[in-house]
């Protein structure tokens, strides 16, 4: 980043140009990303962040109308969303659009081989219900606890009354909305995850789900769409999806172990982690996994 800051501005790069230098260092950070061994401070979200940051630093030095971010009405309007050019113009497309994707409703999950599949999104299949992770002791007990949005600007309570009362049958209110975090209401007994407030101040909180992933779980999973769809699923996928870094770091530590893929004392952390983004490692995907490092 010292050496992107000192780097002086390029002009006159056409576009040509400059998509081929986003998309090298597009391919670079990915594979340092990709080759990043995840803990529980250095999480998914910090490198999304680090990855952006990057990104739009190159982009404001190679291209003149775009500083610090910030782009004219005028240049915005002149945006073709249909040919976006380069990293930036695909991100404003994509969230920062006025009116973003049109909201599609009722399109429920099927459940097949203790997978959950979305057809408009194929490629998210997340292992538990929401019910499940809840059932099964997330959060401290915490989630669904009153909280002031700093996004919205006011007060929020009991926010997952407004979902089916069957997901949360037996499981008693202090393990959904509890003010105190309690370790021993988690399935691992261990403590994971920051506060909503740091959340907010990175800009992960979308304000149509002010509590989090797990808020837009929530609809998505009830079959509601909405523009920040596509944003939480990527997210979901570099961390628990077939290539995500914390389900491969837990096969590692697996292996390491010379364990069980069931083998819960291995990384209750990850593990716990894994819960609260909707997957706990099957002996399907370790398989899987074990698989796939085999054919290297």
């Amino acid at each position: 980043m010292q050496y992107l800051n000192n780097m002086e501005i390029i002009p006159n790069l056409s576009d040509h140009q400059r998509n081929y230098i986003i998309d090298n260092m597009k391919n670079y950070i990915g594979y340092k990303i990709n080759h990043f061994v995840p803990n529980e401070y250095i999480t998914d979200e910090v490198l999304d962040l680090i990855d952006n940051k990057i990104l739009e630093k190159v982009e404001e030095k190679i291209n003149p109308t775009f500083h610090g971010g910030k782009w004219s009405d005028k240049y915005k309007k002149s945006i073709n969303c249909k040919n976006p050019k380069g990293f930036s113009q695909k991100q404003h497309c994509k969230y920062g659009k006025k009116g973003g994707k049109k909201t599609r409703k009722n399109i429920k999950p099927m459940k097949k081989e203790r997978k959950y599949y979305f057809k408009d999104y194929p490629d998210f299949t997340p292992n538990l219900s929401p019910r499940e992770m809840f059932l099964l002791g997330s959060f401290g007990g915490t989630y669904w606890r009153p909280i002031y949005s700093g996004l919205l600007k006011k007060n929020l309570k009991n926010i997952h009354k407004k979902y089916p009362e069957e997901w949360w049958k037996n499981i008693p209110e202090n393990e959904l909305s509890s003010k105190n975090y309690d370790i021993s209401k988690n399935k691992y007994k261990v403590r994971v995850g920051t506060s909503l407030e740091f959340w907010e101040s990175k800009g992960w909180i979308d304000a149509e789900h002010p509590y989090g992933w797990v808020h837009w779980y929530c609809d998505f999973f009830m079959g509601k769409r909405s523009k920040d769809d596509e944003r939480q699923i990527s997210r979901w996928k570099k961390l628990a999806g077939y290539k995500g870094r914390f389900m491969r770091f837990l096969v590692t530590q697996i292996i390491n172990k010379n364990a069980t893929w069931d083998d819960e004392t291995i990384s209750p952390k990850i593990r716990q982690v894994l819960q609260h983004w909707g997957y706990k490692l099957t002996k399907e995907d370790y398989s899987y996994e074990i698989r796939r490092r085999r054919k290297k």
